[in-house]
């Protein structure tokens, strides 16, 4: 079973296949956040603030970045070829990051306006296949990137 899990330090989050959830840390109760456009949501996952407003990237397998913004459970569809992996600033979820494991568009690429906008950043990596990616969580101008 495809499953990601991940602290939000305000609350836990699970993906499975077709289904997104969230808890509170001291909760048993789970809300639905939906599956948008019934894609498999197994890829990734990153979660950001703005101020209290909560953003979340999906990586999802249907060549796009699902966006949702604030408690409403609504995606926006932001297409991108092949994303394999997401991350974003904890504090300034407009900064993403996507990671491509494969194919002509392998490597790191970033966006600073939340994900309208991308822009190939391997430099020093060259074309190369990206496994993981993570922000630092003491400094954002530090990105930790996993490659073959």
């Amino acid at each position: 079973m495809n499953m990601i899990f991940f602290n939000l330090g305000q609350g836990l989050v699970f993906t499975l296949l077709y289904l997104l959830v969230i808890t509170q840390v001291s909760s048993q109760t789970w809300q639905s956040l939906g599956a948008p456009y019934s894609v498999n949501l197994s890829k990734d996952i990153a979660v950001g603030y703005s101020g209290t407003t909560r953003v979340l990237y999906i990586a999802a397998k249907e060549d796009s970045i699902l966006k949702s913004t604030g408690s409403s459970i609504s995606w926006t569809n932001m297409p991108f070829a092949k994303p394999d992996l997401v991350t974003c600033e904890s504090s300034n979820p407009d900064v993403v990051y996507t990671g491509v494991t494969s194919g002509s568009t392998a490597g790191v690429w970033k966006s600073t306006d939340g994900g309208s906008v991308w822009s190939q950043s391997n430099s020093g990596l060259g074309n190369t296949s990206v496994t993981r990616l993570s922000i630092s969580p003491f400094n954002n101008n530090v990105l930790y990137v996993g490659a073959v």
